[in-house]
């Protein structure tokens, strides 16, 4: 998770990268930093990873 000060207050991202290929494979914005950020960044990881496993 990483947080910047900005014109209109803190914005916060965290990212999940996937360490086999290096990528970023889901991330999250918020302007609060609570456990649904990273929730919701796995979550947009594991849609991402799972389309690509799709037979």
């Amino acid at each position: 998770m990483a947080g910047t000060q900005g014109d209109e207050g803190k914005l916060y991202l965290c990212a999940v990268k996937d360490v086999f290929c290096g990528r970023i494979v889901g991330y999250s914005i918020s302007d609060r930093m609570k456990a649904r950020l990273a929730v919701n960044a796995l979550d947009n990881a594991a849609l991402s990873r799972a389309c690509l496993y799709e037979i």
